[in-house]
């Protein structure tokens, strides 16, 4: 949370997470912003991204999918 917030992207609102990975960013993420699209290409990150958000607290502010870049 505390990089999120030096990096500026704290207090944003809706964020894109693109290429999400993990999910661990988009947790961090949804701490310091209304909510947190995440998307990556990958079935397994997706599965992943959703388990972390939901460990984490952070489920309910973050939508994710599978998506690739521009869609």
């Amino acid at each position: 949370r505390e990089r999120v917030k030096m990096a500026g992207f704290a207090g944003l609102g809706r964020v894109l997470d693109a290429g999400c990975g993990y999910g661990q960013w988009a947790a961090a993420l949804a701490e310091v912003n209304d909510h947190v699209e995440a998307v990556d290409v990958h079935d397994r990150m997706v599965e992943i991204a959703r388990e972390v958000t939901a460990w984490w607290g952070s489920g309910a502010r973050v939508s994710v999918s599978k998506a690739a870049l521009p869609d």
